[in-house]
């Protein structure tokens, strides 16, 4: 990988930062119940949770139960602003926009999950994700609760 586009992966993920520190802190419990978590997954939704605000690099009450995970962590070029090299970004092979953190977010439920329940929880998705790149397009695609329900599920407590 280039320095360029590195740099581009650094910026976007400060954009992302600077986004979500604007928004007023909720506490997690709040976060948790407005995701109908259920007794007994609280922990593990927690840890994920706070796995996800560490990842980000914000407080997790930042987050909301509504956020697309995709949504949440693309940066269009344009947000970027004037300093970025379109050189950079086309060479990279961007269009419109980078989704940052993605591959963090994969390494984070794959630590937490246990091996019957990683192959459970995926199991029961229709189509049954093929690789590591569709596993990270169904991440991205669920909101925060949908991530936070679907995960709890595959970990320990």
């Amino acid at each position: 990988m280039n320095k360029g586009i590195r740099q581009i992966g650094r910026s976007a993920k400060e954009c992302v930062r600077q986004r979500l520190v604007l928004r007023p802190e909720t506490s997690v419990e709040t976060i948790l119940s407005e995701c109908g978590v259920q007794p007994g997954r609280e922990a593990a939704a927690s840890r994920l949770l706070v796995g996800l605000g560490d990842i980000i690099d914000i407080e997790p009450g930042r987050l909301r139960p509504s956020d697309r995970l995709g949504e949440l962590l693309r940066v269009s070029k344009e947000e970027l602003g004037p300093g970025l090299s379109i050189r950079d970004w086309e060479g990279a092979g961007l269009k419109n926009f980078i989704e940052v953190f993605s591959y963090d977010i994969m390494y984070l439920v794959e630590k937490l999950s246990t091996r019957a329940g990683w192959n459970k929880m995926w199991g029961e998705l229709n189509p049954r994700p093929r690789n590591e790149e569709e596993s990270i397009d169904k991440i991205m695609g669920m909101t925060l609760c949908e991530f936070l329900l679907f995960f709890s599920e595959a970990m320990k407590g």
